[in-house]
C-alpha cells in the first residue's frame, strides 16, 4: 500500500497537532547563534542541510509550516516524507521580525516517531523572498533537543 502526498501531509499534521496537544517542552527559546543552525535532536548531532515549507499547510496562514532536515531533500517535491534522519518542524511566519513560535523536534521519523514540542522557541525572520524565508531559530526542548542558528528554506508554492 502506498502513501499519496496528501496522506502524508495529514499524517505530519495530525501527529504535529497531537503533540502539541500533549504539552510543550520546558526548555522554550534563547539567544540564537550566528552559524549554521544545529544542535542536537534525539542526542544525536544535527546540522541543517536543507529545508522547505508546506504549501497547502501553510495557505492561509500566518505562519510557514518549515521542514528543515539535516540530509539533501530535493525540495517542493514531497521527498521530505522519506526523510529517516531526525527533524525538525518550526511555524516561521511570513512576514519578518522576531517572534516566540512552535518548534518540534521530530527524533526517529521512520520509527518510534517522537515529536517533542516547544510552545515557545525564539524565531527570528530577517527576509522572506518569492522563492525562500531566512532567519534564526533557537529551542530547547532538554539536553538531548536542542537547536540554534540561522536557517534558510524554499517557499513551495505547489
Amino acid at each position: 500500500m502506498t502513501m499519496t502526498k496528501l496522506d502524508g501531509r495529514c499524517l505530519v499534521m495530525l501527529a504535529f497537532l497531537s503533540a502539541g496537544a500533549c504539552g510543550g517542552g520546558s526548555g522554550g527559546g534563547g539567544t540564537i547563534a550566528t552559524g549554521t543552525l544545529a544542535g542536537k535532536i534525539g542526542g544525536q548531532a544535527w546540522s541543517l542541510v536543507s529545508g522547505e515549507t508546506d504549501a497547502s499547510l501553510s495557505m492561509g496562514q500566518p505562519d510557514f509550516f518549515t521542514s528543515l532536515y539535516t540530509e539533501a531533500v530535493a525540495t517542493c517535491t514531497g521527498a521530505g516524507f522519506s526523510v529517516a534522519s531526525n527533524q525538525l518542524i518550526v511555524m516561521v511566519p511570513m512576514t519578518p521580525g522576531d517572534y516566540s513560535r512552535d518548534v518540534t523536534f521530530v527524533v526517529d521519523p521512520q520509527g518510534a516517531n517522537q515529536n517533542l514540542v516547544v510552545l515557545n522557541g525564539h524565531v527570528v525572520v530577517d527576509q522572506v523572498t518569492a522563492t525562500t524565508v531566512s532567519g534564526g531559530i533557537a529551542a530547547q526542548y532538554d539536553g538531548n533537543n536542542s537547536v540554534s542558528g540561522q536557517f534558510q528554506a524554499t517557499i513551495c508554492t505547489q
